[in-house]
């Protein structure tokens, strides 16, 4: 009777740490996190190592003629404000391998103030396609958030369209998603109307121009 007490007793200790241990994966799933312009890599602990210093923004991919790279923004100062919006100043690559960085690519982007970075698949052409939204206005609009887009052909980036709007929508985020499942990226951003309230549109590619998916 004793030994089958020890036994369930065993076995219930072996649950309860394995409980346990699935709780703290599950919390510190996320491989890299941001806090206050610190790029930190995350254990499965959740213990935190600073990779780079100084960024506004991040994208970890798989990147062409790289392999695993965090995308970053970084600026020349923390909280850098400009008309109310916290923006950047490089765009720069950084290869990933088991816990260290290497710098292999980096664009000054001051110019037109990098505050979003994010990268997708909007063609079926073999290049990766890599968001960065500035806050700039143009000959004929105000200052304002706007989308630009590039290609990364593995060795540098080089304008795919630089655009002042999707529509006349204020625009306030960007992701890229397979929306209707069929290999290639839609982007989805979320828009402010005039009259304040907020949407998500989905927005496809049509090798010149952006056209609103209904």
């Amino acid at each position: 009777m004793k030994s089958r007490i020890k036994k369930i007793t065993a076995i219930a200790i072996i649950l309860i740490v394995i409980s346990t241990i699935m709780v703290i994966l599950e919390s510190n799933n996320e491989k890299f996190v941001l806090e206050e312009y610190k790029l930190y890599e995350k254990d499965y602990l959740g213990r935190k190592t600073i990779l780079i210093e100084n960024v506004l923004d991040f994208k970890y991919a798989d990147l062409k003629g790289i392999g695993e790279t965090l995308l970053v923004i970084e600026t020349d100062r923390p909280n850098q404000i400009y008309e109310g919006l916290e923006v950047g100043n490089w765009i720069r690559f950084y290869e990933y391998k088991e816990g260290k960085v290497k710098l292999v690519y980096e664009n000054d982007f001051t110019r037109v103030r990098p505050w979003m970075i994010d990268v997708g698949h909007i063609d079926d052409d073999d290049r990766d396609d890599v968001f960065v939204g500035v806050y700039k206005n143009t000959k004929v609009y105000p200052l304002a958030k706007r989308p630009f887009f590039f290609n990364w052909d593995g060795k540098k980036l080089t304008r795919k369209w630089t655009g002042s709007y999707f529509n006349i929508n204020e625009l306030m985020n960007v992701e890229f998603e397979d929306e209707d499942k069929d290999g290639i990226d839609e982007v989805k951003a979320r828009e402010r109307l005039k009259n304040g309230r907020e949407v998500t549109n989905f927005y496809k590619w049509a090798h010149f121009n952006f056209v609103i998916k209904e």
